[in-house]
């Protein structure tokens, strides 16, 4: 005989029951049950009872970090914020507000229109949101999508300046530099070489080599400081003749730095 555990369908009592016969007596409340009837509803209900613990503290862990990551916005500590939402996305990724959380922190809290990696937790938050949920966000979402349109307007207009300039640059014929100095080092090298060669030379076999080879050796290692001054003046010419553009590259880039800056202040008004 094998006794299984079961639970009394009148009285809700756990019993035990003798599973090869199809029904018993409870000895609590004296009620005839089926067998297989009783065992069932233990199963049930221990099934119930393990669904309700596991979720209701899976729910409550996750509303705790959703909590958490409300207080970070507020000090403005946007990482542990992301962190916070970050766990309450993966505890429940149901519930769009734990993907919202996160487009909040990575916006710092709606402000900064340069962010892009919110979209991918937009669109996560749309997608198991509720048609009442969405609305809740598109409201609170509705001023700092205007602004960001606004900045990603003028910066892709800022950009294509941007492009246009260098490739201004790339078009001026430039003098090849590291060319140039090579030429310089290896007439240095020569230089020095051939006139302590000749130095030698002439301490052994005379005179006649110290003419043939240190004073030709000086005249190459002048011709290479003469080389060396004439790059530096053509190097220096160069540069001011694309310093114009590289002025107004400066300036579009600090105009669109400007932009975010004045957005995310107006964003960040009450």
């Amino acid at each position: 005989m094998a006794l299984i555990a079961a639970k009394c369908t009148e009285c809700g009592a756990a019993i035990e029951v003798d599973d090869t016969k199809d029904a018993g007596i409870c000895r609590h409340c004296g009620t005839a049950f089926v067998t297989q009837k009783v065992i069932h509803n233990h199963s049930t209900h221990v099934t119930q009872h393990i669904t309700k613990n596991f979720y209701g503290q899976e729910k409550a862990s996750a509303e705790g970090y959703l909590e958490n990551g409300e207080t970070f916005l507020k000090l403005k500590d946007w990482v542990k914020a992301i962190g916070a939402f970050t766990q309450a996305a993966d505890t429940n990724p149901n519930d769009y507000r734990g993907w919202f959380g996160l487009v909040r922190g990575e916006t710092k809290n709606l402000t900064d229109v340069t962010d892009e990696r919110h979209i991918a937790h937009l669109n996560k938050a749309v997608a198991v949101a509720s048609d009442t949920e969405k609305e809740i966000m598109k409201g609170i979402y509705a001023t700092y999508q205007k602004c960001r349109k606004e900045y990603q307007a003028k910066k892709k207009q800022n950009d294509d300046k941007v492009i246009a300039l260098n490739a201004e640059i790339n078009q001026m014929k430039l003098p090849d530099v590291f060319k140039l100095n090579i030429l310089i080092a290896v007439l240095f090298a020569g230089g020095i070489v051939i006139s302590i060669a000749s130095l030698w030379l002439a301490d052994v076999f005379g005179l006649v080599f110290l003419f043939a080879g240190f004073f030709p050796g000086l005249v190459i290692i002048a011709a290479g400081i003469v080389i060396q001054i004439i790059g530096q003046k053509l190097e220096k010419k160069a540069k001011g003749k694309a310093e114009p553009q590289k002025h107004q590259i400066w300036e579009i880039e600090q105009q669109t730095k400007e932009l975010a800056k004045s957005l995310s202040t107006q964003l960040s008004k009450p």
